[in-house]
């Protein structure tokens, strides 16, 4: 996923190869790693799921942070009735 910030030249934020989606797949996530595969593609690729995915993506958020000049974390995280459950951190 690429970021363009404050008028600098696009910085890769994240990088995620296929085959290692599973080790990233957080332990509060309660679906199949092809439900986290699919709320991946849908957070950072703007992919629409398949029908039978769809449910995955329903109250998922990303929520980027600044915390340094060069340094963005991003939260993948669920709302569920005011209820939020972080997913995964990226930095």
């Amino acid at each position: 996923m690429r970021f363009k910030v404050g008028g600098t030249s696009w910085i890769d934020i994240v990088t995620v190869k296929h085959n290692s989606i599973d080790k990233i797949q957080s332990r509060a996530f309660k679906g199949s790693s092809e439900e986290w595969q699919a709320v991946l593609t849908w957070a950072f690729l703007n992919h629409t799921p398949e029908e039978r995915y769809s449910d995955s993506t329903k109250g998922i958020e990303l929520v980027a942070a600044v915390l340094e000049e060069r340094q963005i974390t991003i939260t993948i995280r669920q709302n569920v009735s005011g209820i939020t459950v972080s997913f995964k951190l990226f930095h």
